[in-house]
């Protein structure tokens, strides 16, 4: 016979409690995503955005079960972000129960952090420019080019 730890119950209980949550009018039932959720999260996530979907779509319960366990209220839900109700929605709906999800599962920073890396890759991205087919830091100095391009014969 297993002995239950009662603290251990409880605290794992407390973990799966399910909150409601009003965004954009509407009132979400979240539950927060379990241990091996997050784990898969963090693996299978690679942008910013896709954290946010994926958070959304396990998070929502009804009933105190998850959306996504329900292939029927799945594709409800799918569809629901896309109603044109919420077409004017900055940021989109879907982004908005994704970070509070992310934030019931103990995750804002993991995704602020992607965030920031998305950012500052963007604004590495912009100061380049493109030269035929190849992208050059904007800021390179152009005597320091033409002393590397010296150092390259062209094939005949």
């Amino acid at each position: 016979m297993n002995i239950l730890n009662v603290a251990t119950y409880l605290t794992e209980r407390k973990r799966f409690n399910f909150s409601e949550h009003t965004i954009e009018g509407i009132e979400f039932n979240l539950i927060p995503l379990t241990d091996d959720m997050i784990q898969e999260f963090k693996i299978d996530n690679e942008t910013y955005e896709d954290m946010l979907s994926s958070a959304a779509t396990y998070g929502v319960s009804v009933g105190r079960n998850r959306v996504c366990n329900d292939e029927e209220m799945a594709a409800d839900l799918e569809g629901m972000w896309a109603l044109d109700q919420f077409a004017d929605c900055e940021p989109s709906l879907l982004h908005k129960v994704g970070e509070k999800v992310c934030a019931i599962s103990g995750l804002t920073e993991f995704i602020e952090d992607q965030r920031k890396l998305e950012e500052d890759l963007a604004e590495e991205e912009a100061k380049k420019l493109e030269v035929g087919d190849h992208m050059i830091p904007a800021d390179i100095d152009v005597d320091e080019l033409a002393e590397k391009a010296g150092d390259y014969k062209i094939a005949s």
